[in-house]
């Protein structure tokens, strides 16, 4: 009898303290990862994102410059072949 009743209580003790303070743990890590939809709580995964996109758009104007100038350049090179002949 005694055991019983120690067992039914460790099961609500179980059941009803630790259980959902354990889904409240995996719900606030999902939230600090993921973020929450169609809200302006952004996730750790969605912060992330968008450093990489800001670096890499970075990136690309650099090279858009560099290209750019290159090309500026062939054509200066062009007209003072063109003049010369």
């Amino acid at each position: 009898m005694k055991k019983s009743l120690i067992y039914r209580f460790r099961s609500k003790i179980f059941f009803y303290i630790v259980l959902p303070l354990l889904l409240l743990m995996l719900a606030i890590g999902f939230v600090n990862v993921f973020g929450i939809p169609f809200t302006n709580i952004k996730g750790a995964l969605q912060d992330r994102k968008e450093e990489i996109e800001s670096k890499l758009s970075s990136i690309a104007d650099l090279k858009r410059e560099k290209i750019t100038i290159w090309f500026n350049e062939r054509i200066h090179n062009l007209d003072i072949v063109a003049k010369n002949q």
